[in-house]
Parts: structure tokens; C-alpha cells; sequence
């Protein structure tokens, strides 16, 4: 099937029309994940000034989710 991308004016879409009204951004599908951006320990810590909230998948050192806590990386 074709990718499919909905953009309502306030919310965004894929894998479905009708994305929930409490959500920027919903990723619909029963047979594939979502998959983050993923870097090293190294290209994470050269991120300028990342925004809190910030997630990204460490695929070195301490593999795993970290999260930017507005002061620190942590691990989630």
C-alpha cells in the first residue's frame, strides 16, 4: 500500500485521516514501529543547545533511550 500522509491544519497524520486532536503527530500501523533518529554517545553530545524534551536512541557506549531534562542527558 501506498504511504499516506494527512495534514488537517493542526495536526499531522500517517497511516491515518483522522489523527487524534490531542496529538501534533500520530504514526498509525499494525506491522512496523516507529523508529528515532539514532546516534552515538559522541554525535549526541555535539547537539547545540538541545531543546528539553529532546529524545533520540544511543546505539553506543550505554545503548538505550535518553531523554534531554533541560540540564543533563539521562537515560529512560
Amino acid at each position: 500500500a501506498d504511504s499516506q500522509i494527512f495534514d488537517n491544519g493542526t495536526n499531522v497524520g500517517i497511516g491515518t485521516a483522522t489523527p487524534s486532536a490531542s496529538a501534533k503527530l500520530q504514526l498509525d500501523s499494525t506491522s512496523q514501529g516507529f523508529l528515532p533518529p539514532r546516534m552515538t554517545e559522541v554525535q549526541r553530545d555535539a547537539i547545540i543547545s538541545p531543546e528539553e524534551g529532546l529524545m533520540i536512541y544511543q546505539t553506543d557506549a550505554t545503548k538505550g533511550w535518553y531523554g534531554y531534562n533541560g540540564t543533563a542527558w539521562i537515560q529512560l
